[in-house]
């Protein structure tokens, strides 16, 4: 059995990928096709496609996705692999790896600086083979705001366990410093419908305290949370008292009783992020239980967090990339110290 892989068009070829995707992953809707591929901001997708012989119909593909991102306050291109998808039939080592060499081998021709990805286990062992390094491991971070599953586990009266959660869930508040609402002077909290003009400000002032972080322009984030097909986020924002700047901002999702923090950034961590995480708590519904996020990035980062009562759960996935044989560039991506990365940068 020969295999031979194609560049495909991310337009042309549509149907081929939404295919493959809904047989081999999860269902793609041509609505949150034509997002994910082909308006984005940062660029289409590109796409390459694996078929057997002389078969019409292709069993494999695999996309690259461009971001754009701020490297040492220079503005690159970086593409994040997704949608890596082969038949059952044949998911060999032999497609599976010919797949990601090939865009490997073309790489210099491509329009990306570096590429990276947040492989599944089987996809890691092939991607590695391929020639991909790990950069690092990312963090899954949770903080309780409520007692009353975990109780409800080991206590199976319901009211009983009503009882008893409720100081612990006071003992939250107080490690949280969650007991008192309050406007820090000089300053408002927004809740916004949509990234206005006022981010692009904010980003230009605010990439450079990360040494590697991805695109967070105002049309990007609108294309990204505001016109995402699939899901409702929330937007949090701590502006100036004026209302002029924005100091912090929060994306945010629920799910079940779960808030999930997709994005966020700040000036001043110890200061302006403190005070919106405080705020963004006193703004969670009343059933939500638990605030999670994932991230890769400044171990200070993490720090603050921990102080906000979020807890350092496990790593969650492994951070892959491939820098060519630009040592600079391989230098700097390949240290977790000088990332922002949040579910916000993952494949969408």
């Amino acid at each position: 059995m020969a295999y031979s892989i194609t560049k495909a068009d991310s337009e042309y070829n549509k149907d081929d990928v939404i295919a493959l995707c809904s047989r081999n992953l999860s269902p793609l809707s041509g609505d949150r096709y034509n997002w994910k591929y082909i308006v984005n901001p940062d660029g289409k997708a590109d796409v390459w496609l694996t078929h057997v012989d002389s078969e019409e119909v292709p069993v494999g593909a695999l996309s690259v996705f461009p971001r754009k991102i701020s490297v040492l306050g220079q503005d690159l291109l970086g593409g994040i692999l997704g949608d890596y998808s082969l038949s059952e039939e044949h998911r060999t080592l032999g497609p599976a790896l010919s797949l990601q060499k090939n865009i490997i081998e073309s790489f210099s021709g491509l329009k990306y600086n570096f590429l990276y990805t947040i492989p599944n286990d089987k996809s890691r062992l092939v991607m590695k083979r391929a020639g991909y390094a790990l950069i690092g491991h990312n963090l899954w971070l949770t903080k309780p705001v409520k007692t009353i599953s975990f109780v409800q586990q080991r206590v199976s009266n319901g009211v009983l366990a009503k009882i008893i959660s409720y100081p612990l869930d006071i003992l939250l508040k107080i490690k949280s410093k969650q007991l008192i609402r309050y406007t820090p002077k000089g300053c408002e909290f927004e809740k916004l419908t949509f990234f206005d003009k006022r981010f692009d400000f904010f980003w230009e002032k605010t990439k450079s305290q990360f040494p590697v972080i991805e695109n967070r322009e105002s049309e990007y984030m609108n294309w990204r949370f505001i016109n995402n097909p699939s899901r409702q986020y929330n937007i949090l924002a701590l502006t100036t008292s004026d209302r002029k700047e924005i100091l912090a901002y929060i994306v945010s999702y629920d799910r079940e009783n779960r808030t999930y923090i997709a994005d966020f950034l700040f000036t001043e961590p110890g200061k302006n992020m403190s005070n919106i995480l405080r705020e963004f708590t006193f703004c969670l519904k009343k059933e939500i239980e638990a605030v999670s996020l994932v991230y890769f990035g400044s171990a200070k980062i993490v720090d603050l967090l921990r102080r906000h009562n979020f807890l350092l759960t496990n790593d969650k996935a492994p951070l892959l990339g491939y820098m060519g044989d630009q040592a600079v560039l391989a230098e700097t991506i390949r240290d977790r110290e000088n990332w922002h990365f949040i579910e916000n940068d993952e494949d969408v």
